[in-house]
């Protein structure tokens, strides 16, 4: 094995996150000696950092479940006030649609075209007041910078879906075609999940990048209150998967519901994102939408990429 190749993990994960950021995080949540170990022992290829990525974020979700378990146990009180409109998709972007990164505006267009039926609210910092209950400490550390913008959506998800239900779609969701299953906008509630033999070894294994509730839930009551209550006493983020963890949480305390979440992968999804600026090809792009008509992306690419020519991702802008 190559230089290059040894460390491709190392570089792949220093473009989406920032190292200071990620030993602080480790620190915080107990776990910089156990990522240390893990990863002098597995190594910085790209397979190794996945094997450590997984071993700390299980010794992790160990350790706040075990913090948190009085407040998971107790009583989880539903939202009193009824939905209004459930056929409601809430995407969103701080700082408002017209500032947004070219693949996002895209995605929202695409969305506005395929589902002209639903009613679509883009959740800025100007109007999120307008939809939204949050005590006083968790605007204040948001403004603060405190909580990330990142991490401010997470709250907004799920308040948004505690109070008025409807769908949470991100902003980098692009929609190849309205034929979608109906349990994505119809079902109680539902968010795709990391499947078997993948979710082996994997005690995190929800996604958040597409989130419905048609009907008050007790997983969202409780992930919504196991947030309010971390943000409550922190100043600093454990974990950057902490909303997962809690979400996991609560699935745990609510078996029953949890049960009844349709189940389907969100891995697949993906695929467009794993060949976006590959050469593009019309027939590997009909096998890509013939798989999911749904796929997550990503804004964050280099300007290289970006400007490549005739990729799938200049084939998105067509």
């Amino acid at each position: 094995m190559n230089k290059v190749d040894k460390f491709e993990g190392v570089r792949k994960v220093s473009q989406k996150h920032n190292f200071v950021v990620l030993l602080k995080n480790y620190f915080l949540s107990g776990t910089l000696l156990y990522s240390g170990m893990s990863l002098l022992l597995n190594g910085f290829d790209k397979t190794s950092l996945e094997y450590s990525r997984l071993g700390i974020q299980n010794k992790a979700y160990k350790k706040i479940k075990s913090k948190y378990k009085k407040i998971a146990s107790q009583e989880t009180t539903l939202a009193t006030t009824s939905f209004d409109d459930t056929n409601v998709i809430w995407f969103c972007w701080l700082q408002g649609i017209e500032n947004a990164p070219e693949l996002v505006k895209r995605c929202y267009e695409q969305m506005t075209n395929l589902f002209s039926e639903k009613k679509i609210i883009v959740i800025t910092a100007e109007n999120y007041r307008e939809y939204t209950n949050f005590p006083t400490f968790i605007i204040e550390k948001w403004q603060k910078g405190i909580i990330s913008n990142t991490h401010f959506s997470d709250l907004l998800r799920i308040e948004l879906l505690h109070f008025h239900g409807g769908t949470w779609i991100d902003s980098t969701v692009y929609f190849s075609d309205s034929d979608v299953p109906t349990v994505f906008f119809e079902a109680d509630i539902f968010f795709f999940q990391k499947l078997k033999p993948g979710r082996d070894g994997s005690k995190v294994t929800m996604s958040s990048w597409f989130m419905t509730v048609k009907k008050k839930s007790f997983i969202i009551a409780k992930t919504r209150e196991l947030l309010f209550t971390y943000w409550e006493k922190k100043n600093y983020l454990v974990d950057y998967y902490l909303f997962h963890i809690f979400f996991t949480i609560a699935c745990e305390v609510y078996p029953e519901e949890y049960e009844n979440v349709s189940k389907y992968c969100n891995s697949i999804p993906h695929i467009l994102l794993l060949e976006l600026f590959s050469s593009y090809d019309s027939k590997r792009f009909s096998e890509i939408k013939g798989m999911s008509s749904i796929h997550k992306l990503s804004y964050k690419f280099s300007s290289t990429d970006i400007l490549k020519q005739d990729t799938f991702y200049q084939e998105l802008f067509k």
